[in-house]
C-alpha cells in the first residue's frame, strides 16, 4: 500500500450517488471488460482540491476548519452533463459536469482550498478547477462517443442536489482501488 493522499470532496447524497454510480456503470459496460474501473458508489464525490501525500491531516483540518466558508444555507449543485478528460475522442476519465445553481460558494470553495495548500507549502495546482464527479477511469485512452454521452446522460440526476457539508479525505490507493477514510467533515451552512 501507498501513503495516504488527501484531498477535499463534497460528497453528494444518496439518491445522486446511486443515480451518478449507474451512469458510471452504463457507460463502463460499453466498453470491453477490463478496459475500465467505475467509481463506487460510496466514493462519489466533487473533488475540490486535492493535496496528496505528505501533509499532516491533523494540520490540514484545522487549517481548514478555519478556511472554508459557511452560508446560511447547503449550496445546491446540479449536474449538468457528460464529459471526458482529456478529450472525449481519448477519454482516460469519464465524467459528470456540476455547477452551483446560485451564487458562487463553489469557486469560493475552492480558492480557499488552494490558500490552505498554499499555506502547507504545497504547489499551486496545475490545472484550472473544473466542478466535475469522476464516474470512470479508463486504463488507456479510449472514445467516449457523442451518441454514448447523450444516451447515458439520461440517467443523470436532474434535481437540484443539496451539499451541506466538505470533507477532508485519505486516499490509499492498493491494487484492488482506493480506499477512503474520512478525516474531518466541514459544515458548509450554519445549524
Amino acid at each position: 500500500m501507498t501513503e495516504p493522499r488527501l484531498f477535499v470532496a463534497l460528497p453528494f447524497p444518496g439518491a445522486a450517488r446511486r443515480a451518478l454510480a449507474r451512469v458510471g456503470a452504463d457507460l463502463a459496460a460499453r466498453w470491453k471488460p477490463g478496459r475500465s474501473r467505475v467509481v463506487p458508489e460510496e466514493q462519489i464525490h466533487l473533488t475540490l482540491r486535492f493535496f496528496g501525500p505528505g501533509p499532516d491531516p491533523e494540520r490540514m483540518e484545522e487549517r481548514l476548519r478555519a478556511a472554508l466558508p459557511v452560508g446560511p444555507d447547503p449550496m445546491r449543485l446540479a449536474v449538468t452533463g457528460l464529459g471526458a478528460f482529456p478529450s472525449p475522442r481519448r477519454a482516460r476519465v469519464a465524467f459528470a459536469a456540476v455547477a452551483e445553481r446560485d451564487g458562487d460558494r463553489l469557486p469560493n470553495l475552492h480558492a480557499a482550498c488552494e490558500r490552505v495548500a498554499r499555506e502547507a507549502g504545497l504547489p499551486a495546482a496545475r490545472r484550472r478547477f473544473a466542478p466535475h464527479v469522476t464516474l470512470v477511469r479508463l486504463r488507456r485512452p479510449l472514445a467516449l462517443r457523442r451518441a454514448v454521452r447523450e444516451e447515458a446522460a439520461r440517467g443523470l440526476p436532474r434535481e437540484e442536489i443539496p451539499v451541506p457539508e466538505a470533507r477532508l479525505v485519505a486516499s490509499t490507493l492498493t491494487p484492488a482501488g482506493a480506499i477512503h477514510r474520512l478525516v474531518a467533515r466541514f459544515p458548509l451552512a450554519t445549524p
